[in-house]
């Protein structure tokens, strides 16, 4: 009987140190995907960015400290905003004007940008502006 009760306790031990292992097994694999995708997303925290699915083939922006500014139509146009970063992967950017001709959004409007995919230098996110929402891509360029 007292066999017994060591063999319980030494099995019981065994299964609390395995759970012990598997916890820290996946908090350490947690940790190295947070940790690689926030290294990605670094990529898009300043140089030059173009459009890859924008009906205007010349646009791209450039982001520069805590500017964000998007140009159109070979740079005729341009809207410039103030860029805020939430965490490693999301930001906001608050519009400060627009030359754009019939642009539908108006100085103070807040657009929020996540980073949903990084591959090479080609950036996935999804973006929402006054309650509209969309998913675009983008390729750093410098």
């Amino acid at each position: 009987m007292v066999l017994d009760k060591e063999v319980h306790r030494v099995q019981k031990f065994k299964n609390m140190r395995s759970l012990l292992l598997l916890s820290l097994l996946a908090l350490g694999i947690t940790s190295f995907g947070q940790s690689k995708k926030k290294e990605q997303c670094a990529l898009m925290h300043s140089g030059t960015f173009k459009y890859l699915d924008a009906q205007d083939p010349t646009s791209y922006f450039v982001i520069t400290d805590s500017t964000h500014t998007e140009y159109y139509s070979d740079g005729a146009y341009q809207i410039r905003s103030q860029m805020t970063w939430n965490s490693d992967c999301q930001y906001t950017l608050v519009m400060l004007s627009s030359t754009v001709p019939g642009f539908p959004f108006k100085p103070g409007d807040k657009l929020k940008v996540t980073i949903i995919k990084v591959e090479g230098d080609v950036i996935q996110y999804a973006a929402e502006v006054n309650g509209e929402k969309w998913k675009s891509k983008v390729k750093k360029t410098k």
